[in-house]
């Protein structure tokens, strides 16, 4: 039985909206650099398996900030990109009190243990997060 949805982390995010935007930006915003035009495409190929997306208020306001971190006139161009993925994604809030209290919460930062809290082995949502090990190496959106 597939997963219910899937937790996107903030790097991904970020990789989605940029790739939607503008495919080019991909190549061209700083934070995304490890990041390839294929990487995005497997992303959107793992994002058109069944479930929904789910982000937190955490990976869409860092998201927000690293998406700002670029010149004119691509920077522009991102906010609308985010916004359409915040409309069509189930943004899921968990208490940072809550999140902080989680084991991994000093190792991971908030934001990233705010998804783990929410998504766990019992649940059916598995994180996407930049950090799996990718077959060729580098970064790819895979589940743990």
């Amino acid at each position: 039985m597939p997963p219910a949805g899937y937790f996107v982390d903030t790097s991904l995010l970020m990789l989605l909206v940029a790739g939607t935007t503008d495919r080019g930006l991909i190549g061209r915003h700083r934070r995304l650099q490890g990041y390839t035009v294929e990487d995005y495409d497997l992303l959107l190929d793992i994002a058109g398996r069944p479930g929904r997306v789910f982000v937190t208020p955490n990976t869409l306001t860092e998201a927000s900030n690293l998406l700002a971190q670029h010149g004119e006139p691509d920077r522009s161009l991102l906010p609308g990109g985010l916004r359409s993925l915040i409309e069509e994604s189930e943004e899921v809030v968990v208490r940072s009190a809550e999140a902080s209290s989680n084991a991994e919460y000093v190792r991971l930062g908030l934001t990233d243990a705010a998804l783990r809290k929410q998504s766990p082995p019992t649940r059916r949502c598995s994180p996407w997060t930049s950090t799996s090990t990718a077959p060729r190496g580098g970064k790819n959106p895979t589940r743990p």
